[in-house]
């Protein structure tokens, strides 16, 4: 895995020394956090799921606080996450599972209401929540393309005075021009589901890369897992991702992939396609 920078929220508040917790967090993968917290002077909880390792949200709802904590000022109500359903199966793409979201509020907190009998209460009311979710078992370009600016809302301006990350940062980082734009240009038609129109743009990018020189093209590494990763999209089910093996099988006669190139591995993603001719080409495993 790539390493994770460190980012900060904003609009949510953890305070470690404070009676009532304002932020839970539960983590769903290596990679993926869940996230749930009331932001100040809001009477509405929001729940997340964080990609940690492109610093994007990938999935945001909104959930009032419960009539029986209404009487309470936010301040004052303390929100935890805990598993609720283990993944049913440790091979698929997708974890589909739900969280248990408990409010509570604290047992000395002051109420915003001004009766004396419920100035003061000592009694603990508490509710729980089901929390459905569905999120890949691994972090992929494809999923967090398109979430840089959503995510903007929630994270804080970096300390050092750099600009957080967009969407084209996320996916071509490290890259030239010409690559990221022939990159662009593939997910752009892989998400408008037109496979051959991305198989024409790489194709066209190889052929004038190629042309100043007789010297063999080097793709890289990077590169080329990123293109593996917009074609087959795998953390998506397979029967909805339009797929066309072209390239892949051009990148293989070339001997430029290898298995680990694609979370999962290569091999398995191409099964799950039933693309047996490329499976059965000789893929290194490393």
């Amino acid at each position: 895995m790539q390493g994770v920078d460190p980012f900060q929220l904003k609009n949510l508040q953890f305070t470690p020394d404070s009676p009532s917790k304002n932020v839970a967090l539960l983590p769903l993968t290596s990679t993926h956090v869940l996230l749930a917290g009331i932001p100040p002077s809001s009477t509405e909880i929001v729940i997340h799921i964080w990609d940690l390792q492109y610093s994007v949200l990938l999935v945001s709802h909104t959930l009032s606080i419960p009539s029986s904590l209404s009487s309470f000022s936010p301040q004052t109500i303390s929100i935890s996450l805990l598993p609720s359903l283990p993944a049913a199966s440790s091979q698929a793409a997708l974890i589909d599972s739900q969280a248990l979201l408990v409010i509570s509020s604290s047992s000395l907190s002051t109420s915003k209401s001004k009766s004396k009998s419920r100035s003061r209460s000592g009694a603990v009311a508490t509710a729980v929540f089901a929390v459905p979710y569905v999120v890949p078992r691994v972090s992929t370009i494809a999923n967090a393309m398109g979430r840089a600016s959503v995510s903007a809302k929630w994270i804080a301006p970096r300390e050092d005075g750099e600009r957080n990350e967009t969407d084209d940062d996320v996916m071509y980082s490290g890259m030239d021009k010409s690559r990221k734009e022939v990159l662009k240009e593939m997910s752009d038609a892989m998400e408008g589901k037109r496979p051959q129109a991305a198989n024409d743009a790489f194709f066209k990018w190889e052929n004038n890369q190629s042309q100043p020189t007789d010297k063999p093209l080097v793709f890289g590494h990077d590169f080329v897992k990123q293109v593996l990763d917009v074609i087959i999209q795998p953390a998506k089910n397979p029967s909805s991702v339009m797929y066309s093996s072209t390239v892949i099988r051009h990148l293989i006669k070339r001997k430029a992939v290898s298995n680990s190139m694609l979370e999962g591995g290569l091999i398995r993603a191409l099964k799950a396609k039933d693309d047996w001719v490329c499976v059965d080409a000789p893929v290194p495993s490393d």
